[in-house]
């Protein structure tokens, strides 16, 4: 009988890749603790030996239904525009998981729910940037996973399934879900100092009383509120991460949540189950 072992809920902007370079020096400095926050959440990853990680990435945004990468080899997708040549030369190779993969989309056929297997995709940066430091040996197999454009209940219905076909399985699972929970790229007029942003602060401060109490839904209840901060992916991925947490005993930490050019966050958040 598989398990949970262990889940996350991170941010995943390419600039963390920049540690010590021109970008991060510059305009990033605030980086360093998310980065940091990062490495020791890998080492508790590791510290529970999952067999397999799944990874919920807001950038692969199916129109069809939830999708699910069965690839034995999962190509490496660098889906970010405008940054320096250096972030071109980053890399992560990682192998796939078939047979859970398989797992998670009979699941859902059984349910009746439209979740399917695909070649196409692989790991975008949505999925590989955090992995770059949870498990930066890449040897743990990656079921990648897409947002779809359903309903946020959707979203939650998918991760009890997700959670129904592992505790059916033989294999101890990770869950990597990624966004920002403010994500107004459009407000972004440079990196500099954050500037006062009333709605941004406010958003920050009912998350980690979510977080803290495990309730994610109430983060949608102020419909104003929340297309203010137009979180990224609708919090698609920490829906399904929460669905699949549902029932279960969970200790949330906060580990890193701060705003970045103003309108934008960085939140780090592990939801490791009690044993």
């Amino acid at each position: 009988m598989g398990d949970i072992v262990y889940s996350i809920f991170t941010s995943h902007g390419p600039d963390l890749l920049s540690r010590g370079r021109d970008l991060f020096d510059s305009f990033m400095k605030e980086e360093g603790e998310a980065v940091d926050s990062l490495i020791r959440a890998g080492e508790t990853l590791n510290s529970r030996e999952p067999d397999t990680i799944i990874a919920i990435s807001p950038h692969w945004n199916s129109v069809s239904g939830f999708k699910i990468n069965g690839q034995p080899r999962l190509r490496c997708i660098q889906d970010y525009f405008g940054f320096p040549g250096y972030f071109y030369d980053f890399r992560y190779d990682a192998v796939g998981d078939p047979e859970l993969a398989e797992l998670l989309a009979s699941e859902a056929k059984a349910h009746s729910f439209n979740a399917s297997l695909t070649d196409d995709h692989g790991l975008d940066h949505g999925h590989w940037v955090p992995l770059y430091y949870l498990s930066p040996k890449a040897r743990i197999p990656v079921v990648p996973l897409s947002l779809a454009s359903e309903s946020s209940a959707d979203h939650i219905i998918w991760g009890r399934i997700i959670g129904e076909a592992i505790r059916k399985s033989s294999k101890d699972v990770a869950i990597v879900a990624t966004g920002a929970l403010l994500h107004r790229l459009d407000l972004i007029a440079d990196f500099g100092e954050n500037l006062p942003w009333p709605d941004g602060d406010r958003f920050l401060e009912l998350s980690r009383l979510a977080f803290t109490r495990w309730n994610i839904e109430t983060l949608m209840e102020d419909r104003s509120l929340f297309r203010s901060v137009a979180p990224e992916g609708r919090l698609g991925s920490l829906l399904i991460l929460y669905g699949a947490l549902g029932g279960m005993d969970v200790d949330p930490r906060v580990l890193t949540m701060y705003r970045v050019a103003t309108y934008t966050s960085n939140n780090i958040v592990e939801i490791l189950p009690k044993k």
